[in-house]
């Protein structure tokens, strides 16, 4: 019998590979590479789907995942390897993987364990990646009209995702055109979500790129993906 695998949000757009499993001891990867991985310990963890669905995880499962950095005050740091690695953990429901750091010390349940079976390669050999950075519109100051009101925070839950969405909800009940970009955090949809049922005309996050977080991604990318999304709306 086929084995069943649950893809992650983040590898929606992969469709067909080759598993390669002697890169999985051999090979150090990169941000937005595609591994399939063995769930070694769930620890009550999710995996949100390509639709929008939480897929609850169990040991023995396997998973689709791209590795990925992220830093959330309030819940986990953690980074691609530096080195060819086996044992690894997911760090956001969006299908985040790398190495843990640190965690919140509010945490209630570790980060699912997972072993790296091998990594999804193209019919070449090589590591299939989520990023689609040759897609992104260069960026250029006088090309953006919109005006952009910037929400920004010191921290996660301070306050940013809600206060663009109502701002969105003001905008639009006064006939003002409102769109919701997220350029910072982990891929997750829920934000883009709240921000479209709040009045938005259009949610966006860089997920929509490829993009697992940005986090770490230099400074031309991010003002490359805000150049892509404002050409896009």
């Amino acid at each position: 019998m086929k084995t069943k695998i649950k893809k992650a949000q983040i590898c929606a757009a992969i469709e067909s590979y080759e598993l390669n499993v002697e890169l999985a001891s051999s090979y150090t990867p990169k941000m937005g590479d595609v591994g399939i991985f063995r769930v070694v310990m769930a620890n009550s963890a999710a995996l949100m789907d390509g639709n929008g669905v939480a897929r609850h995880l169990f040991e023995e499962d396997i998973i689709m995942a791209a590795f990925g950095n992220r830093y959330a005050t309030s819940q986990i740091e953690g980074y691609v390897p530096v080195a060819p690695t086996i044992n690894c953990q997911l760090l956001g429901r969006g299908g985040v993987v790398g190495a843990v750091k640190s965690l919140n010390a509010t945490v209630r349940n570790p980060p699912a364990e997972l072993e790296l079976l091998g990594y999804a390669v193209d019919a070449q050999g090589w590591v299939l990646n989520t990023i689609k950075a040759k897609q992104l519109a260069k960026f250029h100051p006088n090309k953006i009209k919109s005006k952009v009101i910037l929400s920004i925070g010191t921290s996660m839950d301070s306050g940013k995702t809600t206060t663009a969405a109502y701002l969105c909800a003001g905008l639009k009940k006064t006939g003002h055109s409102a769109a919701y970009i997220k350029l910072t955090g982990t891929a997750f949809p829920k934000d883009a979500r709240f921000c479209v049922d709040r009045g938005a005309d259009m949610g966006i996050d860089f997920a929509h790129f490829g993009f697992p977080p940005p986090f770490f991604a230099r400074e031309q990318i991010l003002l490359d993906l805000y150049q892509s999304w404002s050409i896009s709306r």
